[in-house]
């Protein structure tokens, strides 16, 4: 996990935070928290957590029980705090209006299309305002300006989405894409 921190969040991925924060403190106080949804380890939402420190609350959603209960005992900002539970039935129940919602390193695309959809249009209609930031891998070669449809891809059959279109879809604005 730490590898994989230091080599795909701190040195690619992290350049998110910028436009991340630029987009919540032109909102104002419209946003007072963050959900990694399949925060793994938890290392990412606690770099989050540093770099973020308007936000109150940090919520790292996983699958995983045990990992859960690791990242509890390893907490170190008292803001985060960390669920077990599949983000389509745990965000509906327990997210409020002005989340930011996340992911890094693939959690998406171990959904369905439909499950997608689904999750995409409940956050838009049940967490507005609420911003999506998705750092997922693709299939090499995904054409976004001719492809629409999700491609299977990998050992593990994941799925790449076409996820820009499926947040416009849910009522989403995209207003920061980088490919």
């Amino acid at each position: 996990a730490q590898d994989r921190f230091d080599t795909w969040w701190l040195q690619i991925h992290s350049s998110i935070v910028e436009p991340l924060r630029a987009r919540i403190d032109a909102e104002g106080a419209g946003y007072r928290q963050l959900c990694e949804i399949g925060c793994g380890s938890g290392l990412v939402l606690e770099d989050l957590a540093k770099r973020l420190p308007q936000l109150e609350t940090l919520i790292g959603l996983d699958l995983s029980p045990k990992q859960t209960e690791q990242n509890r005992q390893r907490k170190v900002d008292p803001r985060i705090r960390f669920e077990a539970g599949d983000a389509s039935q745990w965000i509906p129940q327990h997210v409020q209006p002005g989340t930011v919602f996340m992911t890094v390193a693939g959690v998406f695309e171990y959904f369905s299309r439909e499950s997608l959809q689904t999750l995409f249009a409940t956050i838009a209609r049940t967490c507005a305002p609420a911003i999506v930031a998705v750092i997922e891998p693709m299939p090499k070669g995904y054409d976004f300006e001719r492809e629409t449809a999700s491609r299977p891809y990998g050992p593990e059959h994941s799925l790449g989405h076409h996820y820009p279109l499926l947040l416009r879809e849910a009522g989403f604005t995209i207003v920061h894409q980088q490919l």
